[in-house]
């Protein structure tokens, strides 16, 4: 989500009566308070009558055994109505379920907890915020998960979560740590345009959907600071260590996706949180190999930025080969020519008709060195663009 982009109107979510519902038993002061556990067996418990039965089976284990509290009692409904009121809400109906589960435009200032609840309805987050940390963890969204153009600040986990329908975080930003580990994603997932500020999500042990769309998501990247101390050096070491893995992770799922394109962007993150690893001067020919690979061509994938190294390459050296041939076009073209040949001497390219003029020049070292330095680059800047070329368009 952009800094200059209008931000809505959000409303406080003591005044959301679904967040009122959430928390019958009170606000949570810490993710181990026993509130957590009273409130979902209220949610889940007025929600059950809403799942349908057929969606029924994900909320028992293997051995038939509830995975969560279920069904409540006249009595229990009896006492959300009267939390209800006492919250403000008294002349209002129970929040409708055929609606869908509204927390749109709501701003969350403490910390939220949904650990293990059930969402039976399509739940909407639409550009809600998060001012502290957020806990999904086990939670079950049996309808679609919308949390588009949501700001999450704090830390924010759906450790073990099923999206059963679509999961949306297109222009979600994440300004803290997201985890998704061990979570499911059974059909549509977008992440078109979110932006991770801090740190890639985790998906260690998750499953996800053939339909994951990263369409310009934003991730991290890395400042260099050439007067850091002991302290800051260990942790943009450790910062770096995480890195990796979660982007060896994600291209990993990509792979095995068959989305070549998508893994090849994370194994982009990937080598330049290991370029951050590479430190002492026994690493620096490492880490400038993996600097040089970045900036030439994206890590194989940047065709421009090669297709422009190359060219410039080629353009540069006939500039310099021009000065002693004749200052018309024939000479221009002769120049052009040898340059591309000097480049690509390998291919056993003659210097052609400038091979006269230049004889004249034998004496001054400065063309032998600009042919020397065009054989040796000119391999370097092919075999780059050609890889290049390979990586956009080849099949798996």
């Amino acid at each position: 989500m952009t800094e200059d982009k209008e931000q809505p109107k959000l409303k406080p979510a003591s005044e959301n009566i679904w967040y009122a519902l959430a928390t019958i038993a009170g606000e949570p002061e810490n993710s181990n308070d026993p509130i957590i556990e009273k409130n979902r067996y209220y949610w889940n418990g007025y929600m059950f009558k809403h799942i349908a039965k057929n969606e029924r089976d994900i909320l028992f284990d293997s051995s038939g055994k509830e995975v969560l509290f279920l069904g409540i009692s006249h009595l229990d409904i009896k006492h959300i109505r009267s939390c209800l009121d006492e919250r403000g809400f008294k002349n209002e109906e129970l929040p409708d379920m055929n609606k869908g589960i509204d927390f749109s435009k709501t701003k969350f200032s403490t910390l939220v907890s949904f650990n293990r609840f059930v969402f039976p309805k399509p739940a909407n987050f639409y550009n809600s915020e998060f001012r502290n940390a957020v806990d999904f963890e086990q939670a079950i969204f049996i309808g679609v998960a919308n949390f588009n153009e949501a700001i999450i600040d704090g830390i924010i986990s759906f450790q073990g979560a099923i999206f059963k329908r679509a999961a949306l975080f297109n222009d979600t930003y994440f300004s803290s740590i997201v985890d998704f580990r061990a979570s499911q994603f059974a059909t549509t997932t977008g992440f078109q345009d979110a932006n991770f500020t801090s740190h890639p999500p985790g998906f260690f042990d998750a499953s996800v959907s053939e339909d994951i769309d990263w369409t310009d998501a934003m991730f991290p990247g890395w400042r260099y600071k050439f007067n850091e101390n002991a302290m800051e050096k260990m942790v943009k070491r450790q910062k770096a260590v995480k890195h990796k893995k979660a982007y060896e992770r994600l291209a990993l799922m990509m792979s095995k996706l068959e989305k070549t394109h998508d893994r090849h962007m994370f194994f982009q993150h990937e080598m330049r949180a290991r370029r951050q690893l590479d430190t002492g001067l026994r690493k620096i020919p490492s880490r400038a190999m993996n600097w040089l690979y970045d900036k030439s061509c994206g890590y194989g994938y940047g065709f421009g930025r090669a297709l422009t190294l190359w060219s410039i390459h080629i353009v540069l050296g006939a500039g310099l080969l021009f000065i002693p041939t004749p200052h018309n076009w024939a000479g221009f073209v002769n120049s052009v020519a040898t340059s591309f040949a000097n480049a690509h001497s390998f291919l056993g390219l003659s210097r052609g008709p400038l091979k006269t003029v230049y004889a004249d020049y034998a004496k001054w070292d400065l063309f032998n060195v600009i042919w020397m330095f065009q054989g040796l680059f000119g391999i370097m800047f092919l075999f780059f663009l050609i890889l290049t070329i390979r990586n956009r368009f080849k099949m798996g």
